[in-house]
């Protein structure tokens, strides 16, 4: 059952990868509509629309905070969000515990809970997502999680372009592999970048 699930996630993750590369990119659109048969963006996104009238998307379990007055802030608040998202699933995949510093208190700390994460950030005009010792190294030895200075950290400050809301990070060595150029962090934002 549980497979299941993932193999829908999935999917569902799939169509809206396409549907981004081709938002972002308009000329592929263009080039889509020669191909025998339909466009495969008519066909991905006819898919995703589907899906979502069935209320089976949802984007994910946690909703965005949208809270712009216009179409053009909330879409550069999404696109802010899809990628601090991306960062929170990323360091989280590699076993670091997350925190996040709103610029005047740590709201969380020592957390590997991504709704709890996420309802956390962007409810100021900026975040630390703060990264804490690897999972696997604290097998064997005694970590002090009552303490919330962060090992590491990633800035994020909203309210710019939309894609550039990772505003800098500490560590480079260590968090490079994970947000730095070529990863999938660095392809997202640059799919928005434009």
């Amino acid at each position: 059952m549980e497979s299941k699930q993932q193999a829908r996630k999935q999917i569902i993750r799939a169509l809206e990868l396409a549907l981004e590369m081709f938002e972002s990119h308009p000329e592929l659109k263009e080039i889509d509509t020669a191909w025998p048969g339909g466009s495969v963006y008519g066909c991905v996104k006819a898919a995703y629309e589907r899906r979502q009238e069935a209320g089976i998307v949802k984007d994910d379990d946690v909703p965005y905070k949208l809270t712009g007055n216009t179409a053009g802030v909330r879409r550069r608040q999404q696109v802010e969000q899809k990628i601090a998202r991306a960062v929170v699933d990323t360091l989280l995949a590699a076993d670091f515990a997350l925190g996040v510093y709103n610029g005047e208190e740590v709201v969380i700390h020592h957390s590997r809970d991504r709704a709890a994460i996420l309802a956390a950030l962007f409810d100021t005009d900026e975040d630390y997502l703060n990264v804490y010792t690897k999972g696997p190294q604290q097998k064997w030895e005694e970590v002090d999680t009552t303490d919330d200075s962060p090992d590491h950290w990633v800035r994020f400050v909203y309210g710019n372009d939309g894609w550039d809301v990772i505003s800098d990070y500490c560590s480079a060595a260590l968090l490079d592999q994970y947000i730095g150029e070529g990863t999938a962090v660095d392809k997202l934002v640059e799919s928005f970048s434009g």
